[in-house]
């Protein structure tokens, strides 16, 4: 017999831009609320991106851990650090968790960890430690 499958959510809500970028529209700027879904089992679950900054990410990791869930595997969707900036904290919390994504993803990646964007980025950026970030690695099959 099958176990039912659970979707839960996790949302950070908006956070302000500091630095040189203006906004798009009136008011302050802006980095648009990120969210992580955790897809789990009976016993398993998979969380399905890893937030923008390390803070959030402890918050997920806690949220996760509440569950009682063994983290297998943490799926990286796209190459925007705001999906995968907090994946170095994630995995700190559960490290034997694998950090996934499609090999497609993984250019974008680590474009987005190239030392001109982190340096141009941290001044705005809420994730500011870009010594601690690390891209998804391609999925293979077990």
């Amino acid at each position: 017999m099958s176990s039912p499958m659970h979707l839960d959510v996790f949302v950070v809500p908006y956070k302000p831009i500091t630095g040189l970028i203006p906004p798009m529209s009136t008011g302050e700027p802006t980095w648009p609320a990120t969210s992580v879904s955790l897809i789990s089992g009976e016993r398993d679950a998979v969380p399905i991106d890893a937030i923008l900054t390390p803070e959030d990410a402890g918050r997920v990791a806690e949220w996760i851990r509440a569950t009682g869930k063994n983290l297998t595997t943490i799926y990286i969707t796209h190459g925007h650090g705001d999906h995968f900036f907090g994946l170095t904290a994630l995995r700190a919390a559960f490290p034997d968790a694998r950090a996934v994504t499609t090999a497609a993803v993984v250019p974008g990646a680590q474009e987005q960890l190239s030392p001109d964007l982190m340096k141009s980025g941290t001044r705005s950026s809420p994730a500011r430690s870009p010594s601690t970030r690390s891209s998804p690695m391609p999925w293979t099959a077990t």
